[in-house]
């Protein structure tokens, strides 16, 4: 069996284990919560180095991307670069690859149209998502001065302005401490509306779950969500909130949908390689193989 370990800046309430089978061999993948603490981070990692076949860095990004452009996150290279051994995944391929390609299969199979308008909380952090939204078409908001930085109650729309500020931003932004930017630890666990103009102007909420549900508003009635990472306690707050469906890039494993950070992981482990060294059409293929497509529920 291998063994695959995501260790996550998050909340330890999230805490799951689960396995999966791909060509014959069993793959154990679990999510371990750190509750906001990087040494402990630095802990687990330095502990299972060597010993487990990929690891997973949940709870903050290694990278942003933006165009051509790579990013480093320096808080999260700081707890990372203790590990020696194995491989390490932030999700980075994962959102190239399955998570573009759902939005464009979703538009193809007609559950998603450009008619609909569509809010990501942090397009900085799902560059693709917004790439592939973009693509087909859809009128997207880059929330990124509301949700991650707390700037202003604004949505960006203008690809030139969105231009500016993400060559302006992101060199500055992945120099900050990361909790000024991210719920973290038990902030996931709470919810504080907040940027309702943002959500209320939206069919479609798209991206960083945590991001979406930290200040989603109590009605989100005929809205769409797409993003991953849900527990079956998510899925009930969100049917209160009378959301018309969602959707996870990610399928259910035991009752709810992994981060990309573990889903690259285990693409490592199954490939015996590292993340920067696996290309799309091979992370693509362990999809294809796998029957990996969008989870959707409808409330």
């Amino acid at each position: 069996m291998k063994r695959v370990i995501s260790v996550s800046l998050g909340s330890s309430e999230r805490n799951h284990k689960s396995s999966i089978n791909f060509l014959g061999e069993e793959y154990e993948l679990e999510r371990i919560g750190t509750d906001g603490d990087p040494e402990k981070m630095k802990e687990i990692f330095t502990t299972y180095d060597g010993k487990v076949d990929a690891f997973g860095l949940g709870g903050f990004d290694l990278y942003l991307t933006y165009r051509n452009k790579k990013y480093v996150f320096k808080d999260a290279y700081n707890v990372v670069k203790v590990v020696k051994k194995t491989p390490v995944a932030d999700g980075s391929g994962v959102k190239r690859t399955l998570e573009k390609d759902s939005i464009k299969k979703l538009f193809d199979e007609g559950i998603i149209n450009p008619s609909m308008k569509v809010l990501i909380p942090s397009a900085a952090a799902r560059y693709y998502m917004f790439e592939a939204f973009k693509e087909l078409g859809f009128t997207v908001v880059w929330g990124d001065l509301a949700f991650a930085l707390n700037m202003a109650s604004v949505g960006i729309v203008n690809p030139i302005l969105i231009e500016i500020l993400a060559t302006l931003l992101l060199p500055i932004v992945v120099k900050l401490p990361f909790k000024l930017l991210y719920p973290i630890g038990k902030e996931e666990e709470e919810i504080i509306p907040k940027y309702e103009n943002l959500y209320n102007l939206a069919d479609i909420i798209a991206g960083d779950f945590h991001f979406i549900r930290h200040h989603m508003p109590d009605n989100l009635e005929g809205k769409i969500i797409i993003t991953n990472t849900l527990t079956k306690k998510d899925i009930e707050e969100l049917r209160k909130r009378k959301l018309k469906m969602v959707i996870t890039t990610t399928p259910e494993f035991n009752g709810r949908s992994f981060a990309t950070n573990v889903i690259e992981a285990f693409v490592c482990a199954a490939l015996s390689k590292k993340a920067e060294d696996i290309k799309d059409s091979e992370f693509r293929e362990v999809f294809k193989e796998l029957n990996f497509k969008p989870r959707i529920i409808n409330l």
